[in-house]
């Protein structure tokens, strides 16, 4: 998550993200941003199990500070929370980078197999370059290059970093 600070009196600190994700869907790794001054940008990372669309609330600790310095008036904060918009996740969130290296120690459970029908296009070289080019992919072991006669092909993808 992007975070900015848009209020000028108030200094944000110890922010996180907190998840109402539906049951059997837990909260893996939690990155804080540990202080978010007026009109900075802040980073806060989650890695989740995957589900289509997560509620999710800012929780921080706010402090009152000078418009001006940027400065806490005290060293005396109040917990705050903010209700932040349903965030879906997507295809391309579920991907790891460099698959191949990785395989084995993800299981089964962290692959995805897709079956395309793609009528308007002419070739399967050109659906392997498309499905490529639209999901942000690339391909594993060569299987991108596909044999002449073929009416099917299967070709395995990695996410990129």
């Amino acid at each position: 998550f992007d975070c900015t600070n848009t209020l000028s009196d108030k200094l944000q600190e110890t922010l996180n993200v907190a998840v109402e994700a539906p049951a059997g869907i837990d909260v893996l790794l939690s990155i804080l941003c540990q202080k978010l001054e007026y009109s900075v940008l802040g980073l806060i990372q989650l890695l989740n199990m995957f589900a289509e669309t997560c509620s999710a609330k800012l929780k921080f600790t706010a402090k009152d500070c000078d418009s001006t310095t940027g400065q806490p008036d005290s060293d005396d904060g109040y917990e705050d929370d903010y209700v932040l918009e349903d965030y879906p996740t997507t295809f391309n969130d579920r991907l790891k980078p460099h698959l191949a290296l990785h395989r084995e120690e993800m299981g089964c459970m962290n692959e995805l197999q897709e079956t395309f029908s793609l009528s308007a296009i002419r070739t399967l070289d050109e659906a392997v370059c498309n499905i490529k080019y639209f999901l942000c992919l690339q391909p594993c072991e060569w299987l991108d290059k596909v044999p002449e006669g073929k009416s099917a092909h299967f070709v395995l993808f990695s996410g990129r970093p």
